[in-house]
């Protein structure tokens, strides 16, 4: 009898060592997922940013160049997707381009978009800044008296600086 409860207690110890291994595995494969998956967020977040700006600014191509970079490739395809089934508006910045290769740029623009499945008599081709169409002067006036008063009411000195390039607080 103490021999077979030796025998038992043994199976059962090596039963359970086999249970826990696959767990190990799982584990093991957390961090992958979890990196995955946070990965998949940032994506979804870039391509709606991307969506949002609607823009292919001129660090997307090459230096003098009217052909897209990796990023302006990305970018591109973004919007690609995006206007496929939609009218819009995309925004190809100048910045300090001569005239002639700005102009080649949005040719090849109107060309990778038209490539892409994107019809391009619902989309406009515009040199504009990105995003929407921004805020009314009176109303970001509106926004600062309301951010001085809330401030003054916390009892906090002195005002919003905010970066003349960024908009971000100093």
């Amino acid at each position: 009898m103490r021999t077979f409860v030796l025998l038992f207690c043994a199976a059962v110890v090596t039963g359970g060592a086999g249970c826990v291994q696959p767990m190990d595995r799982a584990t093991k494969k957390t961090p992958a997922l979890n990196r995955r998956l946070v990965n998949s967020y940032n994506d979804a977040a870039i391509k709606n940013a991307i969506i949002v700006q609607k823009t292919l600014f001129p660090y997307c191509f090459e230096p003098d160049s009217s052909s897209l970079n990796q990023l302006g490739r990305h970018r591109l395809s973004v919007l690609a997707g995006h206007f496929k089934d939609r009218d819009g508006q995309v925004n190809v910045r100048r910045g300090e381009a001569p005239e002639e290769l700005y102009r080649a740029r949005v040719e090849r623009v109107k060309e990778d978009l038209a490539e892409a499945g994107v019809d391009l008599s619902r989309i406009k081709l515009r040199d504009a800044l990105p995003g929407g169409p921004g805020m009314k002067s009176e109303r970001v006036l509106e926004v600062k008296d309301r951010t001085l008063e809330t401030r003054r009411d916390a009892g906090l000195s002195g005002s919003v600086q905010t970066s003349p390039t960024t908009g971000a607080r100093r």
